[in-house]
């Protein structure tokens, strides 16, 4: 019996270990087990589904709060099936509790894109992020939402507005330079919250290249491309004769051409000088540059923001075919006042600002001018026709801003500048912009934004050539720019923004003015053609976020152009005017027009603009754009070598039509070395419709009967563009490279073959490094090298009489040498007071190291001592240039 009880006793507890084997195995097999499979982008009830059959599970949820639209990638590579269960359900809106094969789903929060979630009731957060120190509105603050892994960026005026289900969140508010900041809301009603952010150190010691100090999540999901100009970082840049410039600072970067050697003109991918749209405060500015070209307009101590489109361009912006360069004025210190400036190695500047009414109402006045004439006196023009030398220039910024209430604000904005050059009984030019705004930024409601601007522009330039007896002559040319803006932007949702709105500009041209100097010129006069016009356009723009990795933008531009009545217009013995053969002498007759408001042209059409970017991970993204953009002005240049007087602006009409641009272009992002490295790989490809150019043997002058001087092709430019970008740690910089192509094609010109433009260079590379050594002491250095320009070369000549007249090569059939130069900078910072408010720097930089003598033009001319033989002689602009700057601040 004993015998027997013990083995009964044995048999059992072999039955109960083996059932408590196969109960623990049984238990564990669910979150033990390994599994490999892979789900792309798979919608939740399909990953249930899935997850049910390969792992046998049984899921306990109910259908009203599973997501319908949220997508999820599960990639399993011998890893239990927990891991798939925490990348579903990772707790910030559904969590989970697997008991054996049950998976019960518990939930969190609800998830907006579910049942349940759309029936919660939402209100919206929205508010203006301010600088704490001077009350100047923040552009694109991230807010970020703790709660969801996600938020939104504050707009051009610092504004933000979110939806949001009730309950409790965390917000955080960031941007360069500036404390973090975090509030906890619960959030049961409409909130508008506004925030004050903290600079983390002074404005002169803050050293940032182009762009943020740190590439995030934010950066990656930007649709449009686009670069971002910090103006401060540009002072500590290898400066040219001691001025800082942030136009400069472009043309560094990556697509970003310049125009030639020491030119503040830029050209964007393949595109003209004239297709870029330059905003200051939303007004448009036709001339950027000052000192022939050596300096940009921008006077950097009153600039806020800048940042240039070069695709996924948003269809509020219009009129130009390649890129929009938006730049922002400061509003001025709303708290106290203070005085910034600098002296430089040929120019000085000074900056006032405060308030007029104590955190209401602000003021910024900045001035700069050139000293070259004070150093040089009798620079100027003579009471004569003639000019002695002389070479300055001077502009003046002035904004006022002042709150009306709570959710009103106004801006008015005024800006002037002039230069003048002269040679001696040769030449003098003088050319400038004006522009005057006010704009009126108004919260309707936490939903809907709204800006008007109500902006005035003008742009007059004059030359003067006397260096041939009996030759002389003077030409004006001028245009008129008045319009209207109205935009909205209307949150709908966490994932959805509607922009929309449109704008009216009264254009009025003059050109074709020649002026003899004197009486015994043998140029007879022509008085001045004006051409007035009407541009129209309306647009709307949806931003969605289709899932959390896929954001697309899809907006449509509409616009119009309507000529009016010219005061002198020529009649033609020919249907086809813009054709080879054609020419003053096709003139018949004459008619003059005294009704100036009737119509007698109109070009219009649409603008499609498509712009995606999908997420691939934290550190990855690709984006692809399509952009339509129509231009309905033209500019073209009577001189081989660029100037800012050589350029003249033609606007459509019966004869010559708009240009009309097509660009497809992708870019791959990907953030190396713990975010701290960026690296963008990028493409595009462009055509360009009704390109004009002149025939060949015209174009030295612009007359009023142009179209016989032009004729109508295509145009196509393509490259690929790369960049790699530290923005971490005492040692910062960037390298970019461009590879590119940019051709015309025009029956009549170049025997219809394609030949490159006037804007193409095949390698574009540039390197800039920034070494922070201390507090005290920053270093720079750059490095840029260009392919050479293409060029125009006589390859013969023939005589008449005396006489020597070259014959040329096909159109642009040569290119001059490339250029390249080295460029180093040294900032000493310099405490004024314990409390380090006060601040002043010294930069000392070498522009053009080792002396290269790069070609800025040839010139072909008859030799005095041997009239049958022609000289080449070689202009260059700089050979090795020292500077030096002293900026200060209190």
């Amino acid at each position: 019996m004993r015998f027997f009880d013990q083995h009964i006793l044995k048999i059992l507890l072999i039955f109960f270990i083996w059932i408590a084997g196969f109960t623990f195995s049984f238990g564990q097999k669910a979150d033990q087990q390994l599994y490999t499979f892979r789900m792309i982008e798979e919608s939740y009830p399909a990953l249930i589904d899935t997850l049910s059959k390969v792992a046998n599970l049984n899921f306990i949820y109910s259908d009203d709060n599973i997501p319908l639209i949220t997508r999820v990638t599960i990639d399993l590579r011998n890893e239990p099936i927990t891991a798939a269960l925490d990348e579903m359900f990772d707790g910030r809106f559904l969590a989970y509790e697997l008991d054996g094969q049950d998976v019960m789903i518990k939930v969190v929060r609800q998830p907006f894109d579910s049942r349940a979630g759309q029936k919660l009731k939402r209100y919206t957060i929205s508010g203006t992020i301010f600088d704490e120190e001077t009350g100047e509105e923040l552009i694109g603050t991230t807010i970020y939402i703790k709660d969801l892994l996600s938020g939104t960026v504050a707009n051009d005026h610092g504004f933000y507005s979110l939806s949001l289900p009730e309950g409790n969140y965390t917000l955080v508010f960031s941007t360069v330079g500036y404390g973090k900041r975090e509030l906890t809301i619960n959030l049961l009603e409409n909130r508008g919250i506004s925030q004050y952010l903290t600079p983390e150190q002074q404005e002169l010691k803050e050293v940032v290249v182009i762009g943020s100090d740190e590439v995030n999540g934010e950066d990656l999901q930007r649709l449009h491309s686009s670069t971002r100009i910090n103006p401060l970082s540009v002072r500590q840049m290898p400066m040219l004769l001691g001025e800082a410039d942030v136009v400069r600072a472009l043309q560094m970067m990556p697509g970003v051409q310049t125009q030639s050697e020491g030119a503040a003109g830029f050209s964007i991918r393949g595109g003209g000088t004239d297709q870029n749209l330059v905003l200051v405060d939303d007004t448009p500015i036709y001339n950027v540059s000052h000192l022939l070209g050596l300096y940009s307009i921008f006077n950097s101590d009153a600039l806020k923001d800048v940042e240039l489109y070069k695709s996924g361009i948003p269809p509020k912006y219009g009129g130009r075919l390649s890129s929009v360069l938006d730049v922002r004025l400061k509003e001025g210190n709303k708290n106290k006042f203070s005085v910034a400036g600098g002296i430089g190695t040929i120019a000085g500047r000074v900056m006032l600002e405060g308030p007029l009414v104590q955190n209401k109402s602000s003021y910024i006045l900045s001035a700069r001018r050139t000293y070259l004439d004070l150093l040089f006196p009798g620079g100027g023009y003579n009471s004569g026709n003639s000019a002695t030398n002389v070479l300055n220039f001077y502009d003046i910024n002035f904004k006022v801003t002042h709150t009306l209430g709570k959710n009103d604000k106004l801006n008015l904005s005024f800006y002037s500048g002039r230069d003048k050059f002269g040679i001696r009984d040769i030449q003098t030019s003088d050319w400038g912009n004006n522009s005057l705004s006010l704009r009126w930024r108004k919260v309707i409601n936490p939903k809907l934004f709204s800006n008007t601007n109500l902006w005035y522009t003008d742009y007059k330039a004059t030359s003067l050539l006397n260096y041939v007896e009996d030759y002389g002559y003077q030409t004006t040319y001028s245009l008129q720019d008045a319009g209207i803006t109205q935009d909205f932007t209307y949150f709908i949702a966490p994932k959805f923004t509607f922009d929309f709105g449109a704008d009216i500009t009264f254009h009025y041209y003059t050109f074709g003015e020649i002026t003899p100097v004197s009486e015994n010129t043998l140029l007879e006069a022509e008085d001045a053609r004006p051409v007035r016009a009407l541009e129209s356009a309306f647009y709307a723009n949806l931003e969605h976020e289709l899932t959390p990795k896929l954001r697309v933008r899809y907006g449509l531009r509409y616009s119009r152009f309507d000529s009016f009545s010219k005061r002198r217009e020529y009649i033609y013995d020919t249907e086809d005017i813009v054709a080879p053969g054609t020419s003053e002498a096709n003139i018949v007759d004459t008619l003059f027009n005294a009704n100036s408001s009737e119509i007698i042209n109109t070009h219009q059409g649409f603008e499609p603009r498509l712009a995606m970017n999908y997420l691939i991970d934290d550190n990855n993204s690709f984006k692809v754009a399509y952009d339509r953009t129509r231009q309905y002005l033209h500019q073209l240049a009577v001189s081989s070598i660029p100037t800012p007087t050589s350029g003249f602006w033609i606007p459509a009409d019966k004869y010559i039509p708009p240009q009309i641009g097509n660009q497809t272009s992708f870019a791959y992002t990907r953030l190396l070395n713990n975010k701290s490295l960026e690296l963008t790989l990028g493409g595009y490809y462009k055509n360009m419709d009704n390109q004009i150019d002149f025939k060949p043997n015209s174009g030295s002058t612009i007359t009023d009967h142009v179209e016989t001087d032009v004729l109508i092709g295509e145009g196509e430019a393509y490259g690929l563009e790369f960049l790699l970008r530290k923005q971490k740690g005492k040692f910062t910089g960037w390298t970019s490279y461009t590879w590119s192509s940019a051709t015309r094609q025009i029956e009549g010109i170049n025997e219809g073959v394609a030949y490159p433009t006037n804007f193409d260079r095949t390698h574009n590379f540039s390197l800039v490094m920034d070494y922070k050594i201390s507090e005290q002491l920053n270093l720079t250095a750059s490095w840029s090298f260009a392919s050479g320009l293409a060029y125009t070369f006589p390859v013969g000549k023939y005589g008449v009489g005396d006489f020597q007249v070259p014959v040329y090569s096909g159109r642009n059939g040569f290119r001059l040498p490339a250029t390249h130069h080295l460029d180093l900078s040294c900032t000493i910072f310099r405490k004024m007071s314990p409390d380090k408010k006060n601040e002043s720097n010294f930069n000392f930089s070498i522009y053009n190291v080792y002396a290269r003598k790069n070609t800025f033009a040839y010139v072909f001319r008859q030799s005095v001592e041997d009239p049958t033989r022609t000289e080449v002689v070689k202009l260059y602009l700089f050979s090795i240039l020292p500077a030096f700057s002293y900026n200060f601040r209190f």
